[in-house]
């Protein structure tokens, strides 16, 4: 729980960044960041099996997804439910902190998600979520001469009886050529 807390606060910061936006410009697009806080949370709940949070994670990151990928800005009824998930993390949190934990159930509102996610189509290509990263810059090819790895290696003793390799030989082949990749 010490390193989930913090966790997903850091990304509850970044939905709350585009909720505050939303408050005051209206409904936004679905922004790369967005997506990637809520996958990630998704994530962190199943990994800890907060069932009652991935109920409405899964099916809210899947409606997120699906926004970008056909660009449909969400309406008010999506950026209501974006705002209940982060309140049901919120309350779930508090719960988790609590001696003897009784987490609350999202029932309607997973069933909301799934509503909203459904709602759209779902994206035929894979979602490129890095955008920054330029398109169609191929790595530049830089050769190198490599070794023939064909090494003979023997069991060697080393301190307090752990046991290494050595390299008995390592033979040079001008036949091997290999390319390294640099971006």
């Amino acid at each position: 729980f010490e390193i989930l807390k913090p966790e997903v606060a850091g990304h509850l910061e970044t939905v709350d960044a585009w909720l505050e936006r939303c408050a005051q410009q209206g409904p936004q697009p679905v922004t790369d960041p967005l997506v990637r806080a809520v996958h990630t949370m998704n994530g962190a709940f199943a990994m800890t099996e907060v069932t009652s949070l991935t109920e409405v994670t899964a099916p809210l990151e899947g409606y997120m997804k699906r926004s970008l990928a056909s660009q449909r800005t969400p309406g008010a009824e999506g950026v209501a439910v974006v705002a209940a998930a982060a309140a049901a993390i919120r309350d779930s949190i508090a719960a988790l902190e609590r001696p003897r934990p009784v987490l609350p159930q999202f029932s309607a509102l997973a069933a909301q998600a799934a509503q909203l996610r459904d709602a759209l189509p779902e994206a035929t290509v894979p979602l490129a979520l890095h955008p920054e990263e330029p398109e169609g810059l191929m790595p530049t090819p830089v050769s190198m001469d490599a070794p023939d790895l064909q090494v003979a290696c023997r069991p060697s003793s080393a301190h307090d009886g752990d046991v290494a390799f050595v390299a008995e030989r390592l033979v040079p082949s001008p036949s091997a050529h290999w390319v390294l990749y640099v971006s």
